[in-house]
């Protein structure tokens, strides 16, 4: 484990492909099953690490559309929201499923083992 916590390894990028599918399957609910999938008591705590880390460093773009990775319910993407007509969220769970994400259009994708997404890269530009 030094290997990994010290950054000469990269936990994970040594996997089988028998491995990432048994990582996939335990991952698929992973996020939900510990709380999150009830909405009603879910609560995302980030903001503030995501301006600090992110947002302050260059003005929100004008852009149509934005792709969010792991993104559960969208939370995180509150801050450009205002800024697009067009979301796309990468999750392979079915509790955050939604057809508008804070009033935004929303198209769920659910990863497969092998990293290949279904998407254009092109159609993803501002």
């Amino acid at each position: 484990m030094d290997e990994y916590l010290s950054g000469r390894r990269l936990y994970g990028d040594d996997f089988s492909a028998d491995q990432i599918s048994a990582w996939y399957v335990d991952e698929v609910e992973g996020y939900a099953s510990l709380g999150s999938a009830d909405s009603s008591q879910y609560r995302y705590v980030y903001h503030a690490l995501n301006w600090y880390h992110a947002f302050r460093f260059k003005g929100l773009p004008e852009c149509t559309k934005v792709l969010g990775f792991g993104s559960a319910y969208g939370d995180e993407l509150l801050p450009i929201l205002g800024s697009t007509n067009e979301l796309t969220i990468i999750d392979p769970s079915d509790a955050f499923y939604s057809e508008k994400v804070h009033g935004v259009s929303c198209r769920y994708i659910k990863p497969v083992p092998s990293g290949l997404l279904p998407l254009r890269i092109a159609s993803l530009m501002c």
